[in-house]
């Protein structure tokens, strides 16, 4: 399982609404919105990854509530 796929799964099970995507220089951004709880336990798979994944760093900042992201979690293809 792809790393995308890994974070919209984990997020789905979590409940946690927003998306996930690859960057241009080969990084992959989640955007989520949930709980504290949530957020913490998502952060937490996020950096153990899928079992093939080679995670080197997952850095966090606090962003705006994007209205559009609220009702689910998208894996995004841009």
């Amino acid at each position: 399982m792809g790393y995308r796929y890994f974070a919209a799964n984990v997020a789905e099970q979590l409940g946690i609404a927003g998306y996930v995507k690859n960057l241009p220089d080969g990084r992959v951004e989640a955007y989520a919105i949930g709980t504290v709880d949530q957020l913490c336990n998502f952060a937490d798979e996020l950096r153990r990854g899928p079992t093939l994944a080679g995670v080197t760093d997952v850095s966090e900042v606090q962003a705006e509530i994007l209205p559009d992201y609220r009702s689910r979690f998208s894996v995004a293809f841009t």
